[in-house]
């Protein structure tokens, strides 16, 4: 073989050596670029996951400081609703009970012998039932049912209504015009906690009984 054959052949496989380096060196750089287009996408998709979990969480955090805050201002306003009607039911039940004239004292022997009824229905007799002196005597003016197993006591330090103590003082039933506005005062707060979606307290009006019933209409 001549020289010049030599030299071509020596080119050719130059120049195949040098088409082969080039094609993997085009390889391992598509690779190196996959490769880090692939780590770029998976670090863009961690911290979209991630600020989307933050956002949502930011999201619910926000939606319930709203709803605590409605719910704050509506218990405002329905407890100082509940507030007003205890308070002007106080006075006007209070005045009933301290009227003297004969509609007034109607309505409140009536009330009087309500609350009584029901109170020995839950004492039994023999009972002791004491009364302010002016319930005591509008209870006396017609007759108390199971009189004959009823002691009537004048206690001047008792509020309106009366207390009734059953037999050897087992059962007391506290039926007097603070204990009952106290009661109604618990149902409109439960009513108030109802209507904001809230469990109803079930306090007991300090441990004693308090008869339920129909209620004094002023």
């Amino acid at each position: 073989m001549g020289v010049e054959a030599i030299v071509r052949v020596i080119e050719a496989e130059a120049e195949a050596e040098a088409r082969r380096l080039v094609e993997e060196a085009r390889r391992a750089a598509e690779e190196r670029v996959a490769r880090a287009e692939a780590a770029v996408e998976a670090a863009v998709a961690a911290a979209a996951e991630r600020l989307e979990g933050e956002l949502r969480t930011e999201l619910v955090r926000a939606v319930n400081a709203a709803r605590r805050r409605r719910l704050e201002a509506e218990a405002r306003a329905l407890t100082d609703a509940v507030e007003t009607v205890i308070e002007r039911a106080r006075a006007e039940l209070g005045a009933v009970a301290a009227a003297a004239d004969p509609p007034s004292r109607d309505r409140w022997r009536a009330a009087l012998r309500r609350w009584l009824e029901a109170a020995l229905a839950v004492t039994g007799t023999p009972a002791t039932v004491r009364a302010r002196p002016a319930d005591a005597a509008l209870l006396a003016e017609s007759p108390i049912p199971g009189a004959g197993a009823v002691e009537l006591v004048v206690d001047p330090d008792l509020p309106p209504g009366c207390r009734v103590a059953g037999p050897e003082g087992r059962v007391e039933v506290e039926a007097t015009l603070p204990v009952r506005l106290a009661r109604a005062e618990e149902r409109c707060a439960e009513a108030v906690a109802r209507a904001l979606g809230l469990a109803p307290s079930a306090v007991d009006g300090g441990g004693r009984g308090v008869v339920g019933g129909e209620e004094l209409r002023p």
